[in-house]
């Protein structure tokens, strides 16, 4: 037995010296083309660049043709113009022997940096401002104003921005321009008190006449209580309070008591209450929301003037941006409560006196 043990101990070190003396003499494939070197990376301007291989290939493409490839004996020459996306891209350089078998390179341009951070955008009252905005960019750059009370100054990676105060007794916009080979962007500037927005307007709209929607004229007019609520008046009849953020303009609610009236059989208390309309409302399509949660917007626009605007997305065909007045028995909106529309504003924009 002892014989046998150290046979097998001298067979199985045999078999560990000719496994590694295998390991050792293995061979590696060449490569179906030898690169000697390898420029793989453009800027986002593109440019020119190469690869040079110890022999001429047989065959030397690109598999996007975003990169333009020639063969100069034993040198590739690289070029691609201006990735103007904010994606960087790659590509295969692809370089076959006579053979046909292949060597593989990976070629990459960066994506253009730039742009404007939108959360920068200034929405405020009649004050003086000042700011500082980060910018970055890998392409030179031109930064501008739409006015004069709106300055910039690039310093670096930062931009110096100042407002002036606005006394001109109007809301006014302006915007901080990017410009660069091309490419634009701009951010938004808005300096509007609720005194700027107050006074007196002529309201144009639609609403509904038997079967048709016909045009119709109200006088609106918006009184302030405070720096951040005012009154909505319509016909000098129906009291809207509002709210409002500087710069940005007025938030209508529904569910809002504008009005009560006396029912003129039963003397009980009616309360004319206002609610979101759809701007496609019709006889046909008479759609509207009752409640208390659900909002328009009468924005400043970048003329200064008011504009309703739907305050978000309620489904994806249609558009909430009007309003109109219903007629409710208690002081909750809801189908119980419901005893008629009293009028439509479909549509509706304000023209200042």
């Amino acid at each position: 037995m002892k014989h046998i043990m150290l046979f097998l101990s001298f067979v199985a070190l045999l078999g560990f010296s000719v496994g590694c003396s295998s390991d050792e003499n293995l061979d590696i494939p060449a490569p179906a083309v030898e690169v000697l070197k390898a420029e793989t990376f453009f800027s986002v301007l593109g440019g020119e660049k190469q690869v040079v291989v110890a022999k001429s290939p047989a065959k030397a493409y690109a598999l996007n043709d975003w990169l333009k490839v020639t063969t100069v004996d034993k040198t590739i020459k690289l070029s691609t113009s201006f990735n103007n996306t904010p994606q960087s891209r790659n590509t295969l350089l692809v370089l076959k022997n006579e053979r046909g078998d292949s060597t593989n390179i990976n070629i990459m341009q960066e994506g253009v940096n730039f742009g404007l951070p939108q959360e920068s955008a200034y929405y405020g009252g009649d004050e003086t401002y000042k700011t500082s905005i980060p910018v970055t960019s890998n392409v030179d750059v031109k930064y501008s104003s739409t006015a004069d009370w709106l300055t910039v100054v690039h310093e670096g990676n930062q931009l110096q921005v100042q407002l002036t105060a606005n006394k001109t007794l109007r809301p006014r916009t302006a915007f901080i321009k990017a410009e660069a080979l091309g490419l634009k962007d701009s951010i938004v500037f808005v300096q509007a008190s609720i005194s700027d927005v107050a006074g007196k307007y002529t309201q144009h709209a639609l609403h509904l006449k038997g079967d048709d929607m016909v045009e119709t004229t109200n006088q609106v007019e918006i009184v302030p209580i405070s720096s951040t609520r005012a009154y909505f008046i319509v016909d000098n009849i129906y009291k809207w309070e509002v709210e409002f953020a500087p710069g940005k303009g007025f938030t209508l609610s529904n569910g809002k008591i504008l009005r009560e009236e006396k029912d003129p059989k039963t003397g009980a208390t009616l309360y004319i209450q206002s609610a979101l309309a759809v701007d496609s409302y019709n006889k046909k399509s008479q759609t509207y929301i009752m409640g208390t949660r659900d909002l328009l917007d009468l924005r400043v626009g970048a003329d200064g003037q008011l504009e309703f605007k739907q305050h978000e997305k309620l489904d994806d065909t249609r558009n909430w941006g009007s309003y109109l007045f219903a007629r409710f028995n208690t002081k909750t909106p809801d189908r119980g409560s419901f005893s008629g529309i009293v009028t439509e504003f479909i549509q509706p924009r304000l023209v200042r006196k």
